[in-house]
């Protein structure tokens, strides 16, 4: 039985940064990647943010991607509305300025 791990990314206005966080996930082996779900929080950017991640995210295979929108309301806010969408697992908080590292 595989576990799932569930990236949590919160964002606000990171169109500058958002781009090279998506990008590191890469770094995932492949077969790896079966199990692992991003949920990205928009905490209400008024900036591209959210294209930029929806271009980027459509470029990584094997990852599950999904995109969550809310009135900003801080990270904190965000986070807790991306727990809330799956019941077991691990999970793992990155911020939109965040490179994974290789392994």
């Amino acid at each position: 039985m595989s576990t799932e791990l569930h990236i949590i990314i919160p964002f606000f206005n990171a169109r500058g940064t958002i781009e090279r966080t998506i990008r590191s996930l890469g770094n995932v082996v492949p077969s790896s990647r079966a199990g692992l779900r991003v949920v990205a929080v928009d905490d209400g950017s008024s900036d591209d943010s959210c294209g930029v991640y929806e271009k980027t995210s459509a470029q990584v295979d094997g990852i599950k991607f999904e995109l969550l929108r809310k009135s900003n309301g801080g990270s904190g806010s965000a986070c807790n509305l991306a727990l809330r969408t799956y019941g077991t697992g691990w999970t793992m908080f990155l911020d939109a300025d965040d490179e994974l590292a290789i392994d």
